[in-house]
């Protein structure tokens, strides 16, 4: 989980929502990224790629809206 949350940092560098907010935040998405990808994979890929990425979508969204203020 360390490791997986050092390389989201990494590829998230530029991305305003996580450059505002705590380091609470910032483990809160990295686990819960983590936790979908582990059921997607338990789940043996039952939902797309495109229908992840637009739940991460309006994850991201309302989590913007809370805390970039």
């Amino acid at each position: 989980m360390e490791r997986f949350y050092h390389y989201l940092s990494l590829m998230y560098q530029n991305v305003r929502l996580l450059h505002h907010t705590s380091e609470y935040i910032r483990s809160f998405l990295a686990g819960g990224l983590y936790k979908l990808l582990v059921d997607w994979t338990q789940e043996k890929f039952t939902a797309t790629p495109e229908e992840l990425a637009e739940l991460l979508s309006v994850g991201g969204e309302a989590l913007q809206e809370r805390f970039i203020k």
